[in-house]
Formats: structure tokens, sequence, C-alpha cells
């Protein structure tokens, strides 16, 4: 069965190559365009991964995150902050981020990552 990454991001441009690169790599991609999307698809759907940026409308990646931290259903699932944002990353650590990556995106290094995470038991 196919694995689901839940991408949280509201640049259109960021979404369409993600998604892009989920899908070739044979992941089902599913996306919202705000936080409170996300965390609404997040809690129905429980995904294996969750890709937020940190600049978001409403509330930002940090908050999704802590969020997605204090709530049981969705507590465990994995999240890679990818943003531009580097300022962002003490505080996306201290939340919990399971892994952080800086945009721009590269797409090997991203579908890297996203590996990683998806498959730990793996070696790479």
């Amino acid at each position: 069965m196919s694995k689901t990454i839940l991408y949280i991001e509201d640049n259109e441009d960021n979404v369409m190559l993600v998604q892009s690169i989920g899908e070739d790599a044979g992941y089902t991609m599913l996306i919202a365009y705000d936080g409170v999307n996300g965390i609404a698809l997040a809690k129905k759907h429980t995904p294996d991964l969750i890709v937020i940026d940190y600049h978001l409308p409403g509330i930002n990646g940090h908050e999704v995150v802590r969020r997605l931290r204090d709530d049981a259903d969705t507590a465990d699932i994995p999240t890679l902050m990818l943003t531009a944002d580097l300022y962002s990353y003490p505080e996306a650590v201290e939340l919990g981020v399971t892994d952080f990556l800086s945009k721009p995106i590269r797409r090997k290094m991203f579908l890297n990552r996203v590996n990683q995470l998806l498959n730990p038991e793996s070696d790479g």
C-alpha cells in the first residue's frame, strides 16, 4: 500500500513541485493550503508524513506542529519542516519537528529525506 504524505503549503509552485516529486516516487499526496485545513486533513487521514512550510496564512507552521503534537491522533506522525526561513529552525526543533530542510527545494535531497522519514529501518 502506498504511503501518504500531507503537504501544507500556500505557494502553488512549491505545491506542484513537491506533489510531482512525491507522486513520481509512488507516494499518495494530500495538499492543504493553510494550517487549519492541514490539521483537519491530518486528523482525517492520518498520513505517514507531514511536510510543513513555516509561512502559512492564518497560523504558521510552528503552531501547526504544536497542535499536531498536542493531539493524540497526530502526535506521532513524522514532520518535515520545509521552509526558506532558516531562523525558524531552533523553535521548530524545540517543538519536535522530526526533520528540517531549507528551500529552495532540491529534488534529490528532498526525496532522500522523505524516504528516510518514511522508511527509517532501511539503510538509505
